[in-house]
């Protein structure tokens, strides 16, 4: 550095620090970051009042960031729910259902196609004795047509276990050579609810075709039995709408809630 003033005089300069250079700007109304990057001495100015850069004020700011992004998206969104659920009848509570409550989940006929029409209320209905079975509804309907029934059955178990044992049961019951795959007669449907089993139902000189359906949503189990139209199959067209509506009302009942869930179009 002796043998070079110039050397001397740039490493001395690059020492010293910068003055600040003055702001033309006005800060009414207005947000300013002094300087380029955010540390040493330098503040964030937001109009009149001075942040100075510290973690705590850092962290206050992004939080208050976070904040206003949240309004923004709510603006956008009309208020929906910025964190969302499974589908109806996957994730929710598990209960036992008292007869009155299971009789909710039973739909009466605003929440189905309003040509549908109920011959009579729902009944109770007490098979053979099943382990666990607490108790059964059941609802029959007329799809617009007088020859074209459709039938709903919702039992309540003690829990969930044995509501499955008596799904499987029942599968057995229906197939018992385990040959209803290899016929042909399994409807290929989504999952809906915890556990579910489909066929269809060929039709004969004494009945008409139509299609079987047993599902489980926690300790509730449903079974959906409808027959074929003229114009449309019940299994194609009605069985997984019915399926899901059945397993939105038998979640929400387990829920605390009083069941809602309906179909206009079936």
């Amino acid at each position: 550095m002796e043998a070079d003033p110039e050397f001397a005089r740039k490493i001395s300069a690059a020492l010293e620090e910068p003055s600040p250079a003055a702001s033309s700007r006005s800060a009414s109304g207005s947000i300013t970051i002094d300087g380029t990057t955010m540390r040493g001495n330098q503040t964030i100015a937001l109009g009149p009042v001075t942040f100075h850069n510290t973690r705590n004020v850092r962290l206050s700011l992004v939080g208050a960031a976070l904040v206003f992004l949240a309004l923004v998206i709510l603006g956008v969104y009309g208020g929906a729910r910025l964190v969302t659920g499974g589908d109806p009848g996957e994730e929710g509570a598990v209960t036992a259902l008292s007869a009155a409550e299971l009789r909710q989940v039973i739909p009466g006929p605003g929440s189905l196609p309003a040509k549908w029409t109920r011959p009579k209320p729902p009944e109770h209905v007490m098979g053979r004795k099943a382990p666990g079975l607490v108790t059964a509804e059941a609802v029959g309907y007329l799809m617009g047509d007088p020859e074209a029934e459709m039938s709903i059955v919702a039992a309540g178990f003690t829990d969930a276990g044995k509501a499955s044992d008596f799904l499987r049961a029942m599968k057995k019951s229906n197939d018992p050579d385990g040959q209803a795959e290899k016929k042909g007669i399994i409807i290929s449907m989504p999952k809906i609810g915890d556990e579910l089993w489909a066929v269809t139902n060929p039709a004969s000189s004494m009945y008409s075709g139509g299609a079987y359906l047993a599902l489980r949503v926690g300790t509730v189990l449903v079974t959906i039995h409808g027959d074929d139209t003229d114009d449309q199959a019940f299994s194609t067209s009605r069985l997984e709408v019915l399926a899901r509506m059945m397993a939105e009302r038998a979640q929400q009942a387990q829920n605390g809630q009083a069941p809602t869930a309906y179909v206009r179009n079936a």
